[in-house]
């Protein structure tokens, strides 16, 4: 009687091994594949496309909620965040004098927004205007008292606020984000320039 394909006496081929997917796990314990870093020309290493974007979500979020968090404290100095930021700047300066025009530069914003943010911070008695030595027809802003004493409560709210931000996080983890965000701010002004360049 002949002998069935699946008698004892007859070993079944040998299965081939089929290498697995890497895989990395997810926060949950889900498993994910995990995907190569790619290369770019100068070979220098990709970040994985989500991960990038998720990265300039993060970003975007962690700084559209602390622009509303300030939104809402400045309320109390009867500020608006634009507001004190030209009070930041003018405090930098150590006592040095720019003009209206290179305040304007220094913020980035056009000479007619610096005029009406000045005007308004002026009325309230948190800047003044000091004439020139060389020039009486120009005029340097300055902090006054109130504007100092105005600048140095916002900070406090400020220092308390970073304090609940950065919770959890270590010396050592805010130096490195400190680090590379600053690496990231020259790339992109790097890249801003040379775009520039090229018209």
């Amino acid at each position: 009687m002949a002998k069935s394909k699946f008698s004892k006496d007859k070993k079944p081929a040998a299965r081939k091994e089929v290498p697995k997917k890497a895989t990395v796990k997810k926060a949950g314990g889900k498993k994910a594949s995990a995907k190569k870093t790619k290369s770019s020309a100068d070979g220098k290493a990709r970040w994985n496309d989500r991960d990038s974007l998720r990265l300039g979500f993060v970003i975007h979020d962690v700084s559209r909620l602390r622009r509303a968090y300030y939104d809402r404290h400045l309320k109390q100095f009867d500020l608006t965040r634009s507001q004190w930021w030209v009070m930041v700047q003018l405090a930098r300066l150590r006592g040095a004098y720019v003009t209206q025009t290179e305040l304007a530069q220094r913020l980035e914003i056009k000479k007619a927004s610096i005029g009406g943010l000045l005007a308004r911070l002026e009325a309230n008695g948190l800047i003044k205007r000091v004439d020139s030595d060389e020039d009486r027809r120009r005029k340097y802003p300055v902090l006054t008292g109130k504007g100092q004493k105005a600048l140095d409560a916002v900070a406090e709210v400020g220092v308390d606020f970073s304090d609940r931000i950065l919770d959890g996080i270590s010396k050592k983890e805010c130096a490195i984000m400190l680090a590379s965000l600053a690496k990231m701010k020259k790339n992109v002004v790097a890249q801003m320039e040379e775009d520039q360049a090229a018209g």
